[in-house]
């Protein structure tokens, strides 16, 4: 049995055609949507494997952070949840400041894939880069306004 066509469809004229509007509420809408996903994303994946990193912190100290850490990720143009959820993630594990060390930034400002360049920080940065990175820890990232 395969697919039936119809043919001979008689078109409606395009003023009776119905046509998808987003408004800016709704696109506002959706990214604030999404940016709650990627929270809850970070949130999870810290509670889920560093805990460490949070404890002792507030539940709402700890969205603040995560607030925070979005908004630096897309500070750097990185825009897919997998890219944005890691650098949350590791400003928590090491350092918020770590996109000041130089090897990590300069992998933040090439043109590769979003999620490529999280990879590259990942695998690229040795022990001794993440030590130096922990040594710097710089607290004032966390307090960024709105």
């Amino acid at each position: 049995m395969g697919h039936r066509f119809v043919r001979n469809v008689r078109r409606q004229p395009l003023h009776n055609r119905y046509y998808m509007i987003i408004k800016s509420q709704q696109i506002a809408s959706m990214r604030a949507k999404l940016n709650v996903n990627v929270e809850t994303s970070i949130i999870n994946c810290l509670n889920e494997n560093y805990k460490y990193c949070i404890e002792g912190i507030s539940d709402q100290m700890v969205r603040d952070m995560v607030k925070t850490s979005t908004f630096y990720a897309k500070s750097f143009n990185l825009k897919t949840n997998y890219s944005i959820v890691l650098f949350g993630v590791l400003m928590f594990i090491s350092a918020p400041n770590f996109f000041e060390y130089p090897i990590a930034n300069e992998i933040l400002g090439t043109k590769l894939t979003d999620n490529d360049r999280m990879d590259r920080i990942v695998n690229h940065l040795q022990e001794r880069d993440w030590e130096y990175i922990r040594s710097k820890y710089n607290e004032s990232i966390w307090l960024v306004e709105d």
